[in-house]
């Protein structure tokens, strides 16, 4: 390897010595070199020969003239151990990615499987990241807001029906109304086609979704009829058909009612106090009853099988109203609904 240096040429040409490096040239014809290359003043024929005969190609100039010299053997040796040092780093960085990318690969994992994960809350529908497709087919009603196409269960958008259990009154006489507001729902429908455009994608694996009956939209029609509520926390799409029928006297209308997300609360606490934590049935695991009863921070009872995705991370609490069933009929007839995960 050779370097490009700017010298200045001494006095006694028997004796030019140059240190370059820290190394001393000799017999190179050379004194000091200069970190500038600005040599201009010519350089006769006869020194150019000699240093020709050395190895070192001048350019023009007279004291100052510009020259290659090779690199001294140390510093060639360090500049190559600096390199391979170097490249073996990069070889290494390169190894150790293709390592990480080969397992993701082999695994089927992604970056953001690797993530923390996060609960999110079961009554905010959470943005589903594959593409949701239309769903159509006769529908099953299962609840006022809740309908079931060819085994997919879809939560209407935008609307809340009276929970499962709730009661409403008229004239001071109670009645039940999720099952009034369930079978008006069932009525509007029949046997007709309903089609869904999805929304979103909520913690129960249920389609959040806009529902149609030849072009009428049956979230809108359940609140404008008075059975459902806009449900603002999450939408104000259906907030003027909940005023108008509220101004008619229409559904619940015509009596006192308490709102479903509040009446699910109030009856998630008052489950917890009614009886002695120790007292609530099946508030302890025997072997024959594995079914886990969860209540969400919404107020919604939903039960987990083993084997769901999410048995393992409940943990039942009788305080607050959790319990443990033996069957699914069981925990079905005591109000709380099977989780789709």
């Amino acid at each position: 390897m050779r370097a490009r240096v700017c010298v200045d040429r001494g006095s006694n040409r028997d004796a030019w010595i140059t240190k370059y490096h820290t190394q001393p040239i000799r017999s190179r014809g050379l004194s000091h070199v200069y970190p500038s290359l600005c040599c201009t003043c010519p350089l006769s024929g006869t020194e150019r020969t000699a240093l020709k005969n050395l190895g070192i190609r001048p350019s023009d100039g007279g004291s100052l003239f510009v020259v290659e010299v090779p690199l001294p053997a140390k510093r060639r040796t360090l500049l190559a151990k600096f390199l391979s040092v170097l490249g073996l780093i990069l070889v290494g960085i390169l190894g150790l990615v293709g390592a990480v990318n080969f397992s993701l690969r082999f695994t089927g994992t992604t970056l953001s499987d690797l993530a923390p994960a996060t609960t999110p809350n079961p009554e905010n529908p959470i943005t589903n990241k594959r593409k949701l497709e239309r769903i159509v087919g006769t529908a099953k009603v299962l609840e006022g807001d809740i309908i079931e196409i060819s085994g997919t269960r879809i939560r209407l958008f935008g609307i809340d029906a009276p929970e499962n259990g709730q009661t409403c009154t008229i004239k001071r006489k109670p009645f039940r109304c999720d099952r009034t507001a369930t079978s008006a729902l069932a009525d509007k429908i029949g046997t007709r086609i309903v089609e869904c455009e999805p929304k979103d994608l909520d913690i129960y694996s249920r389609i959040v979704s806009v529902c149609f009956v030849e072009g009428e939209d049956i979230n809108a029609w359940m609140v404008a009829r008075g059975w459902a509520l806009a449900y603002r926390q999450y939408s104000h799409d259906y907030v003027s058909q909940e005023e108008r029928a509220s101004k008619a006297k229409l559904g619940m209308w015509q009596g006192e009612f308490e709102v479903p997300w509040d009446w699910r609360q109030r009856a998630s606490q008052s489950n917890a106090h009614l009886q002695p934590a120790d007292k609530q049935p099946n508030s302890t695991q025997s072997k024959d009853c594995e079914i886990k009863g969860n209540i969400t921070d919404g107020g919604r009872h939903i039960y987990h099988m083993p084997g769901d995705k999410f048995y393992s991370r409940i943990i039942i609490s009788a305080a607050k109203g959790e319990r443990w069933f033996c069957t699914e009929a069981e925990a079905i007839a005591a109000g709380w609904h099977r989780s789709r995960r």
